[in-house]
């Protein structure tokens, strides 16, 4: 069904943890430990999902296994830049939506949508993060105004155009 589509992205997955207590002998596991806010709707999805049958059983011998663990507490959805990645109100508890109102304008979840009942679909509005210093997660530019390369260059310019207005040089009489 399409109106699930939104639920296989990296943000609506379960926290994988290394088995704290393997057993000596025995192939490493995993400890799949599910957000404390995710709706039981979305818990069944994922859980249908897993009971399917690999359609590549050689591949499927080769991965990690997993098993539940305890709801991870303390965990807020994680906040995400565009709509493709962001939790969707139905895969959220009821309780947690009331409680955390906030993330539908964080960037952490959207309206689920018409598929689910809603008026209109969400709208893309890319959000920007902050990183621990409250600047924006992306590219950082410095000022290179005063760099000797730029002192350099402006120099090498000023000597072609020996002065003259660039713009006046190419303007058509």
């Amino acid at each position: 069904d399409p109106k699930y589509a939104a639920a296989f992205t990296i943000n609506a997955m379960s926290d994988d943890e290394d088995d704290p207590a393997p057993t000596p002998g025995e192939a490493q596991r995993y400890i799949s430990r599910r957000p404390w806010y995710r709706s039981d709707e979305l818990q069944s999805l994922f859980e249908a999902v897993d009971r399917l049958p690999d359609p590549d059983p050689d591949l499927a011998k080769k991965m990690t296994t997993r098993v539940p663990g305890e709801e991870k507490q303390k965990v807020e959805p994680a906040r995400a830049r565009t709509l493709k990645t962001r939790l969707r109100a139905w895969m959220i508890k009821h309780e947690a939506m009331t409680a955390n109102p906030h993330w539908m304008t964080s960037g952490r979840v959207a309206s689920s949508g018409k598929a689910w009942g809603d008026a209109e679909d969400p709208v893309d509005v890319v959000t920007k993060g902050k990183g621990k210093a409250g600047g924006n997660l992306g590219v950082k530019f410095r000022r290179t105004e005063e760099t000797a390369d730029v002192k350099a260059a402006r120099e090498r310019y000023a000597q072609l155009t020996e002065g003259r207005d660039v713009e006046a040089m190419f303007q058509v009489m």
